[in-house]
């Protein structure tokens, strides 16, 4: 019997990250998998030689529920294979990260500008930027900072005036000034799919005809979605450069149709999605997981 640790943060504590740990923890038991549950701060990560304080067993295998970057990367110099990796977590971690990493290709992604560097507890003084920044994105365009989750720390500026109010709010984190691309009726709309390897195991359209952002979080609503073949090639396009196991991919609707990268989530939540689709991402996440260690 295979032996594995789902490995989360000892700082996020909540009925909603509870139930999540359950239903993987569940689904692995149907597997006949023993699938223990760990927190990030029963560990500490030796600077010298890079071993972990607080390890007593190897487990055949880690999920790493979290961004823990430096334990993640501990246990694969351990050769623990961990789902997703170190590498895949941190380039999705960070919003400019993941258009970094796919910059160059073909894949459709908003028009993207860096805030400058600001040091933590200091402000921005200077925001002649602006000016070139103006040039090549058009009012109103979205300010997010680079590591935000649920669709919080992202803002739809209409003026300067509002944008220079977004950057004093959040100075001294990292963000990013975005081309904002409107939903085709009022509010906000976008795609989540959901890969397991190079399979969707779901998808569905998000909603929210109060806010141009779609989570569900934020009191949008799900819709079963049937992604077509090009679709879930581009998804797992994405899958493979970022190197990840397992995601949600959000994407936003073009004037046409298409597809345009918006985010990718490397420990994306499956509740919403099996509430909308029926379909239980833990099983295929153990499926994928137990095949390949």
């Amino acid at each position: 019997m295979k032996t594995g640790w789902l490995l989360v943060s000892g700082s996020l504590k909540s009925e909603q990250f509870e139930a999540l740990y359950r239903t993987l923890t569940e689904a692995a038991q149907k597997r006949n998998i023993r699938l223990h549950l760990k927190y990030n701060t029963g560990f500490s990560v030796g600077v010298r030689n890079g071993s972990v304080a607080g390890i007593e067993e190897i487990p055949d295998f880690v999920i790493f529920w979290d961004k823990d970057i430096a334990l993640a990367e501990a246990f694969e110099s351990m050769q623990i294979p961990v789902f997703n990796s170190a590498g895949a977590i941190a380039v999705c971690d960070d919003k400019f990260e993941t258009l970094k990493a796919l910059a160059g290709t073909d894949i459709l992604m908003p028009q993207s500008f860096c805030v400058p560097f600001v040091y933590e507890g200091m402000d921005l003084l200077d925001f002649s930027f602006l000016d070139a920044v103006e040039a090549q994105l058009a009012y109103p365009f979205v300010i997010k900072c680079t590591r935000g989750s649920f669709g919080e720390q992202v803002h739809l500026v209409k003026d300067r005036q509002e944008a220079i109010l977004v950057m004093h709010r959040y100075a001294g984190q990292p963000m990013l000034m975005q081309e904002y691309i409107p939903a085709e009726k009022p509010g906000g709309k976008d795609l989540r799919m959901y890969m397991v390897g190079k399979r969707c195991v779901a998808a569905m359209t998000r909603e929210n005809p109060r806010d141009f952002r779609a989570n569900i979080y934020l009191g949008g609503h799900g819709s079963i979605y049937q992604p077509n073949q090009l679709q879930i090639q581009l998804a797992q396009k994405i899958m493979h450069l970022l190197g990840l196991s397992f995601a949600g991919i959000d994407f936003l609707f073009g004037k046409n149709g298409e597809l345009i990268l918006c985010e990718v989530n490397s420990n994306a939540h499956f509740k919403e999605l099996y509430d909308v689709t029926g379909v239980n991402a833990a099983s295929a996440i153990i499926e994928y997981v137990d095949a390949n260690t």
